[in-house]
C-alpha cells in the first residue's frame, strides 16, 4: 500500500546562500519503509488524482493539468491556457474534473472543467460547466456520479468557508453540507447503503451514538461519534 502526494516544499538558504526545491510528485509506503520521487521539474504542484484502472496519474502544476503513468513516465500537458487559479482535481468513472477559482482574476467567475479521458486529452476536449454565482474560491473537489462536492472559501470573510454539493447535470447547487470552517481537500468514500445501515445498527446497539460507523479489517465496526455528541 502506498500514498501519492504533491510536495511544494523548499529548503531554507544554506551557508552558500542556495535554496533547494522539493517541488515534485512523490509516493511513500504506508509503513514508511520507502519513499521515492515520481516527477520533478514542477513549478507549483497542487491537486492530484489517479486512474488506477489505466495506471494514470494526473496533477495540477500552477495553471496547467498534466498526466503521466504512475511511475512518472510519458509525461504530457493536457490543459494549458484555460485556467487562472486551479485547486481541486478529481477522477471518477473515466472523467477528470478540475475546479478553477477567480481568486486571481476578479473579472471572471469560478468554473468547473470536465474531460472524458477515454475520448481525448487535448485542450478542446474539456467541457466547461459554470458553477453557481454564489461560489467564491473553490478549493477541494470530489465527484460521485452527477454530484460534485467542493470546499469553498468566502470572499467576504477569508477565514471561513463551507462544503457544498453541486449537480453537474442540472448546473445548480444542491445544499450546504458544512459551513463556518475553512475546509480544503475532499474525497468521496462510496459505501453500499445496506452495508452502511448494518454498521449504524451495530453502532446504535453497542455505542452511545449511531453516526459515522466504520469497519476495520478483521474487527468489529468502530463508531466514530460526531464531536458534539461524543
Amino acid at each position: 500500500r502506498q500514498l501519492y502526494f504533491t510536495n511544494e516544499g523548499s529548503t531554507k538558504p544554506g551557508l552558500d546562500g542556495a535554496t533547494y526545491d522539493w517541488r515534485r510528485v512523490e509516493r511513500i509506503s504506508l509503513d514508511k519503509t520507502w519513499r521515492m520521487t515520481v516527477i520533478t521539474d514542477i513549478n507549483e504542484p497542487r491537486g492530484l488524482a489517479l486512474d488506477l484502472t489505466e495506471s494514470m496519474l494526473f496533477y495540477l502544476d500552477k495553471e496547467k493539468v498534466k498526466k503521466s503513468l504512475l511511475d512518472g513516465s510519458d509525461l504530457k500537458v493536457i490543459l494549458d491556457g484555460k485556467l487562472r487559479d486551479p485547486n481541486g482535481l478529481s477522477f471518477d468513472e473515466g472523467h477528470l474534473y478540475v475546479t478553477d477559482s477567480a481568486e486571481k482574476n476578479k473579472s471572471s467567475s469560478a468554473q468547473l472543467l470536465r474531460l472524458n479521458v477515454a475520448t481525448g486529452d487535448r485542450g478542446d476536449d474539456w467541457v466547461p460547466h459554470k458553477l453557481s454565482n454564489n461560489v467564491s474560491t473553490p478549493k477541494g473537489l470530489a465527484v460521485h456520479g452527477d454530484t460534485l462536492y467542493y470546499s469553498d472559501w468566502s470572499a467576504e470573510d477569508p477565514s471561513t468557508g463551507s462544503i457544498k454539493s453541486f449537480s453537474i447535470r442540472f448546473g445548480v447547487d444542491n445544499n450546504v453540507i458544512l459551513s463556518g470552517m475553512r475546509p480544503t481537500g475532499l474525497h468521496y468514500s462510496p459505501l453500499a447503503r445496506r452495508k452502511q445501515d448494518s454498521m449504524e445498527e451495530w453502532c446504535a446497539a453497542n455505542t452511545k451514538c449511531s453516526n459515522g460507523c466504520t469497519k476495520k479489517i478483521g474487527t468489529a465496526p468502530t463508531c466514530i461519534c460526531p464531536d458534539q455528541t461524543a
